[in-house]
């Protein structure tokens, strides 16, 4: 039996879900556009989002990595995200 759920389809009662083609084409379409959005930020703002989510820093790493204060690498990376949260929120 296939249930859906959040654009996903089970594909028996001991297997883990599976995204379905068009949730999967959903996701990479937002993917693509968050990828646009962060390439209109500036190379630093790219670097300081790119090591707290895809690097999976902590403020303190970051810190010792781009030779900034704890402080100044928090404000910073805050500013960055609020930067492509409002490019995201202004473009469908």
């Amino acid at each position: 039996v296939d249930h859906h759920t959040r654009g996903e389809r089970m594909i028996g009662p001991d297997q883990p879900p599976q995204p379905d083609a068009a949730h999967t084409a959903e996701l990479r379409d937002d993917l693509r556009h968050v990828l646009d959005m962060m390439g209109e930020l500036s190379t630093r703002d790219r670097t300081l989002i790119g090591l707290r989510i895809g690097g999976a820093l902590s403020y303190l790493e970051m810190a010792e990595t781009m030779g900034m204060s704890l402080h100044a690498v928090t404000v910073a990376t805050q500013r960055a995200l609020n930067r492509l949260r409002s490019r995201l929120k202004a473009t469908p």
